[in-house]
């Protein structure tokens, strides 16, 4: 199981989806969208827009 962790970034406002074992960074807009797009990374979930 791969450790992932959200934060966001002070004075930016920008949430940081980190997988330090795997070496991925995805910055988002909403932690919503960081979440999406880390469980997308995972092979757990497709993200889809209307």
């Amino acid at each position: 199981m791969t450790e992932w962790t959200i934060t966001r970034e002070y004075g930016t406002g920008i949430f940081k989806a980190e997988c330090k074992e795997r070496g991925i960074i995805i910055t988002k807009n909403t932690y919503n969208e960081a979440r999406a797009a880390m469980l997308e990374a995972l092979g757990l979930a497709k993200v889809t827009s209307n």
